[in-house]
């Protein structure tokens, strides 16, 4: 049961209020545990996250009237409100820490037996922490491995940009960008899954050389690839320019291509597309070496409907029934697409609905993979197309599309939808092992 005070403390976090924080901060005799914003930590820790503008001075507040131990104290992750003012604060914090607890502080491990500086080099809003931490600390700082061997240098190519690059050159050398971490990957492979921007890779570029790009981690995988997944167009044409668009067909994982990376990336479409554009459209078609899957499948399964509509027009509508080993089309990479229907939508506006019976090596339909993969306007597509006939059609094991809307991660909303439509009868029809639709959702359990 939440105390009154506990109470007070987590409105006035979750709506951000320093001056009424501080208030509740001065009224403080030991450093409550408070829920806001959705993580149950100390008072000390919601601060040193927070974006409060007299933040370090409820900080301070807190340290007085709950005593220095609290910045002690570890969340469920095992972090220390230092390990998080590192990441979210700028120097300021770090003098008074300093102050506070001395140098001893940053040298403990948090989670992932990260100290301050991993935490710096994590620090999204920048990095003079990072900076202070340097120079105050020494290279000794910099040089830690965290337990999945990655060091600071790692972490600031994967969320930072050129400053902080420049920062590891001027303590470590340059030879420290050789350095491999996590799936033996070096500052630049790092730098190409930077979502926030591309800085640090073409810092990396200009002062490692364009080879260093070609450097195969445990994976198999270059920066090429790498970058191909996380960033946009605008470093692929930095690549291209470096070392020309051969690159881009030179095989990592799997026997993936740059090709078949983009066609994952999370950030859309761009890059993929852009590559249609520089390479043309039978890049599309190239298989990889593990299951003969081509750029795609992976499109259908990880974007929306643009590549397939570029596919179909320059290809011509059958590109979009090329299987896989597992027998697997276009169309049933479609259904697995958790992040959108419009794929599927577009390509049963093409192919017409009987494409959704399509059955893959294991004896699963598109229609089976999309009621495991997929949320209700993927179940009213197939109504609509198909009627209720659809939901009693057998896949693997001789089980309907009811026992794999079953598995679904939004089952409950799938499951309740499907039952106002058949029945509950629909929940009691085994399969050739003898399980029910009922038995995998555990229906009866949260009805």
């Amino acid at each position: 049961m939440l105390t009154a005070e506990q109470l007070e403390l987590q409105e006035a976090l979750d709506a951000q209020d320093g001056r009424r924080l501080m208030r509740l901060c001065r009224r403080l005799t030991r450093n409550l545990v408070v829920t806001a914003g959705g993580y149950e930590m100390t008072l000390a820790h919601h601060v040193a996250i927070g974006e409060l503008s007299n933040g370090l001075e409820c900080l301070k507040t807190i340290v007085n009237q709950a005593g220095a131990e609290c910045l002690s104290d570890r969340n469920q992750n095992g972090n220390t409100p230092v390990h998080l003012a590192a990441m979210f604060q700028d120097d300021t914090w770090m003098i008074y820490l300093h102050k506070t607890l001395g140098s001893d502080c940053f040298e403990v491990g948090g989670k992932h037996n990260r100290t301050a500086a991993h935490f710096g080099a994590l620090n999204l809003r920048g990095n003079s922490a990072l900076k202070w931490l340097a120079r105050n600390l020494g290279q000794r700082c910099l040089r830690g491995l965290d337990e999945e061997g990655n060091t600071p240098l790692h972490l600031a190519a994967w969320r930072q940009g050129a400053d902080s690059m420049q920062l590891f050159k001027n303590e470590l050398g340059t030879f420290c960008f050789q350095q491999q971490g996590r799936f033996k990957r070096t500052p630049v492979h790092q730098a190409a899954t930077n979502r926030t921007s591309n800085e640090a890779l073409k810092w990396l570029i200009n002062e490692c050389g364009s080879e260093a790009l070609k450097v195969t981690d445990e994976h198999g995988n270059t920066a090429v690839h790498l970058a191909s997944c996380k960033q946009d167009q605008d470093s692929l044409k930095l690549i291209k320019d470096c070392l020309g668009c051969l690159v881009f067909m030179v095989r990592g994982r799997h026997g993936f291509t740059a090709v078949h990376y983009a066609a994952m990336n999370v950030n859309g479409d761009a890059s993929l597309l852009w590559f249609v554009k520089e390479l043309g459209s039978s890049c599309l078609l190239e298989k990889g070496t593990a299951l003969d899957q081509t750029p795609l499948h992976l499109a259908a399964q990880h974007q929306g409907e643009r590549p397939i509509d570029v596919a179909r027009r320059s290809l011509g509508l059958s590109c979009v029934m090329q299987a896989d080993r597992r027998r697997r089309t276009v169309v049933h990479y479609a259904a697995m697409n958790r992040r959108s229907t419009a794929a599927l939508r577009h390509i049963v506006a093409q192919l017409g609905p009987e494409c959704l019976k399509q059955k893959d090596a294991d004896g699963s339909m598109c229609l089976h993979l999309a009621a495991q993969y997929q949320g209700l306007e993927s179940m009213a597509l197939i109504w609509d197309c198909l009627g209720a006939t659809a939901f009693k059609l057998e896949g693997q094991n001789s089980r309907t599309m009811v026992h794999y809307a079953a598995e679904n991660d939004q089952k409950k909303e799938l499951i309740s939808w499907i039952v106002r439509k058949l029945g509950h009868q629909c929940l009691l029809i085994s399969d050739s092992e003898g399980v029910t639709p009922a038995r995998i959702s555990g229906y009866y359990e949260y009805h």
